[in-house]
C-alpha cells in the first residue's frame, strides 16, 4: 500500500489494521506531513495491542502526481 494520496477529510480511518500482521504503508501522501493527524487516519497497534502494526515512515511531503485515482 505505498505511493498513494489519502487526502480523506472524514472522520474514518484511512487505513484499518484488522490483523496481527504489518503493514507497509510506506510513501504515501496523507493530505498533511502532520504526524498527529496522520496517525489519526490509522487505526492499528497503538488503538488496540492486539492488532498489528501500520509503518507510515516515511510519507511523502506533497502528493504523488502519479497515484491511481481514489476510489469511492
Amino acid at each position: 500500500m505505498n505511493n498513494n494520496n489519502f487526502t480523506n477529510n472524514s472522520t474514518s480511518y484511512e487505513i484499518y489494521n484488522s490483523s496481527t500482521s504489518t503493514i507497509d504503508a510506506t510513501n504515501n501522501w496523507w493530505g498533511t506531513t502532520d504526524e498527529t493527524v496522520i496517525q489519526n487516519r490509522i487505526y492499528d497497534y497503538n488503538d488496540d495491542f492486539n492488532l498489528g502494526v501500520v509503518n507510515y515512515l516515511p510519507y511523502l511531503t506533497e502528493p504523488n502526481p502519479d497515484a491511481p485515482p481514489m476510489q469511492k
